[in-house]
C-alpha cells in the first residue's frame, strides 16, 4: 500500500481507510456517549453513487474506484444542493467512526467543505435507468465504467493480471514485449488488418473520404488483401533505399513491405525464447473476423507464453501444466483476495445463472486435476452422446473441427478439459507433427497440440509444441501454401542454434468472461470492437 505522504496526489478512499486506526482510541472507549472521534482533516474526491437527504442530514456514498464498497459521507442538507447521483465532488472533512450500521467509518464533511466538481444533468444522462440494456452500455462505452458493474469489471481485469503476472514471475518466466505491427500472419488464415500511413493512401488516390483526424501521423487500417506478397525477409534480400523525408510513397514503401496489425505474438515469442527459456506477454491482438458471436472481437488481449526445451513425449504435458497452473492461480485467488472475490460476486450476481453459489464451481476447479483426452476420444464421446439423444446442429466427425456446441458439451460434461492432438489439416503450419493416431475412420495425421475447453465458454486457450525440425517446417509451409521467403527469419530460428519450444495463447476477455459469468466478451473489455462496430 502506498503511503499518503509518498505521492503528491490526493489520497484515495482506500488509502484513507488504511490510515485509520485498527482499534478504538482510549478517548473513544472512555466516551460514554459513543461520539465519533475524528481523525485529522482530509480532502477526498469521487463520484456519487447514491444520495439521500433528510431534514437534518444528507447522506451520500462516494466512490473513486479504489474500494469495492463506497464511503459514506455525512453533511448538512444545504451542502448537498446541486448534487445528483453520478456527479463528481470534492469533500473536505474528517474520517470518523460511524454511528450507524453497515460501515465502520464515515466521512464527516465540514461546513463549507463540499463542492461539485463535475455536475450531471439527470434529464440528459443516458445511463440513469437502473435496468440498462447491454446494447445501450456498448453504445456509451465512454460512460459505462461509471456504473458499479463497470468499475468492478475494470478492477477484475487488473486483479487477474496481477495474479497471472505473479504466477509467471514465481515460475521463472520473463515478461517481454512483442510488436503490434508485423509483416506476417502468424495463423496463416489471412484474417489480418493491413496498415499504411494515411497520406500514402490519399496521395495514391486509394481513399476518397477526408482524413478522420488532424494528426500528421494518422494511419489508416483496412482489411488486408492477399496481394502484394511480402518481400523476402532474409538478410541478403535487397532492401530499397530509404525515401527522402516528406516524399510521396506508395502504400507498401513505408516499411518496404506490407504491414499488418498482429494476430498473435507467438512467432516473435519464439524468437525470444532461446536466450531466456521461458517468456510470456499480455498484449493486444487484432483479427478481421466477420463473426458476430459473443465470443469474438476484432481487437482483444491475449496472454501468450512460450517455453524452451520442451519436446515429445513429455513436452506437450509440460505446456499444459503451465496453462493449468496459471489459470488455477487465478481461480484460487478468489479465496485469497477479498477485493477480487467481492467484485466477481457482484458481476456474477448481475449475470443470469442458476447456481446458488456461483463461485463454488470455480473454487472446485482451482484444486482438482483437469482431464486430458485426445481429439479422437472427444469425437467418440460426442458421437455417443448424439446416439443417446443429444441434439447437435453439426454432426461430430473425425477429421472435422469441434464446433462451439461440441466444446461446450464436453466442458459441461467434464469441467475444464484439454483436448489434444487434432488432425494436422485443422491446425496452423507451425505445429509439430506426431505419429498418426488410429480411429474408426482410419489413420489420421495429427499434431502435438491442445485446446483447453471450459464450461459456458468452450475454447479458452490453444497451444502446441512448435515444429523444430527444419525440413519438416519447410514442408509444412509448402503444404499450407505459405511463402518460404516470407518466413525466412522463422526458419532461421531452427537453422542457427535452434531450441525446441512450445507454448499457448489464451484470450484474456474469454478468461474474464469465464470468471465473472459475463456472457459476451464485448462486455469484458472497456472499449469493444467487432465487425461493423467501433463506437470510439
Amino acid at each position: 500500500m502506498s503511503s499518503l505522504a509518498g505521492l503528491r496526489l490526493p489520497p484515495t478512499i482506500q488509502q484513507l481507510l488504511a490510515s485509520a486506526p485498527e482499534t478504538p482510541s482510549s478517548d473513544e472507549t472512555d466516551n460514554p456517549s459513543n461520539a465519533p472521534t475524528p481523525q485529522r482533516a482530509r480532502t477526498i474526491y469521487g463520484h456519487l453513487t447514491s444520495l439521500r437527504v433528510t431534514k437534518r442530514t444528507a447522506f451520500l456514498h462516494l466512490s473513486d474506484g479504489s474500494t469495492h464498497e463506497p464511503l459514506q459521507a455525512v453533511l448538512r442538507p444545504r451542502e448537498a444542493e446541486g448534487m445528483s447521483v453520478g456527479c463528481s465532488v470534492r469533500l473536505e472533512g474528517e474520517l470518523v467512526r460511524s454511528r450507524g450500521s453497515g460501515q465502520e467509518w464515515e466521512f464527516s464533511v465540514k461546513e463549507g467543505g463540499a463542492r461539485v466538481v463535475g455536475a450531471l444533468d439527470v434529464h440528459t444522462y443516458p445511463l440513469q435507468n437502473k435496468q440498462i440494456r447491454p446494447e445501450t452500455l456498448r453504445e456509451n462505452a465512454h460512460l459505462r465504467a461509471r456504473l458499479p458493474t463497470g468499475i468492478s469489471l475494470l478492477r477484475v481485469r487488473s486483479l487477474l493480471a496481477r495474479e497471472i503476472h505473479a504466477w509467471f514471475e514465481e515460475n521463472d518466466f520473463w515478461n517481454v514485449n512483442v510488436p503490434i505491427l508485423t509483416g506476417s500472419d502468424c495463423e496463416g488464415a489471412g484474417e489480418v488488418f493491413s496498415v499504411k500511413p494515411y497520406s500514402m493512401g490519399r496521395d495514391a488516390a486509394s481513399v476518397s473520404s477526408p482524413a478522420p483526424s488532424t494528426s500528421e501521423n494518422q494511419t489508416s487500417t483496412e482489411l488486408a488483401s492477399p496481394e502484394p506478397t511480402p518481400p523476402s525477409s532474409t538478410p541478403s534480400a535487397r532492401i530499397p533505399s530509404a525515401p527522402k523525408p516528406h516524399s510521396v510513397l506508395h502504400a507498401s514503401q513505408f516499411f518496404h513491405r506490407p504491414a499488418y496489425l498482429t494476430v498473435s505474438g507467438q512467432l516473435h515469442l519464439e524468437a525470444l525464447t532461446p536466450p531466456l527459456s521461458r517468456v510470456y506477454t499480455l498484449s493486444p491482438c487484432f483479427r478481421a473476423e466477420p463473426s458476430l458471436t459473443h465470443r469474438h472481437l476484432a481487437e482483444f488481449w491475449m496472454l501468450e507464453a512460450e517455453m524452451g526445451w520442451v519436446e515429445p513425449p513429455a513436452g506437450l504435458e509440460g505446456v499444459m501444466d503451465v496453462l493449468e497452473g496459471s489459470v488455477k492461480r487465478v481461480l484460487g485467488s478468489l479465496l485469497s483476495n477479498s477485493a477480487l472475490r467481492a467484485d466477481v460476486q457482484l458481476l456474477r450476481s448481475s449475470s443470469p445463472s442458476s447456481e446458488t453459489d456461483p463461485l463454488a464451481p470455480l473454487l472446485t476447479w482451482s484444486s482438482t486435476p483437469w482431464p486430458r483426452i485426445s481429439y479422437t476420444h472427444a469425437i467418440s464421446l460426442l458421437q455417443r452422446a448424439k446416439a443417446e439423444g443429444t441434439h447437435f446442429e453439426y454432426d461430430p466427425k473425425v477429421g472435422e473441427g469441434l464446433q462451439s456446441e461440441h466444446e461446450k458439451y464436453l466442458a459441461g460434461l467434464m469441467g475444464p478439459v484439454f483436448v489434444t492432438r487434432y488432425p494436422r489439416g485443422l491446425k496452423p503450419f507451425y505445429m509439430r507433427i506426431t505419429e498418426p493416431e488410429t480411429s474408426e475412420e482410419g489413420e489420421i495425421e495429427t499434431v502435438e497440440c491442445f485446446d483447453l475447453l471450459v464450461p459456458h465458454i468452450g475454447e479458452l486457450a490453444g497451444g502446441s509444441l512448435r515444429e523444430s525440425r527444419l525440413p519438416m517446417l519447410e514442408a509444412s509451409l509448402a503444404a499450407h501454401g505459405l511463402s518460404r521467403e516470407e518466413y525466412a527469419w522463422y526458419l532461421d530460428l531452427r537453422r542457427w542454434g535452434g531450441v525446441p519450444t512450445g507454448g499457448y495463447g489464451m484470450g484474456w476477455e474469454r478468461l474474464v468472461s469465464w470468471v465473472t459469468g459475463i456472457e459476451s466478451v464485448r462486455d469484458c473489455i472497456p472499449f469493444p470492437r467487432w465487425a461493423g462496430n467501433m463506437v470510439l
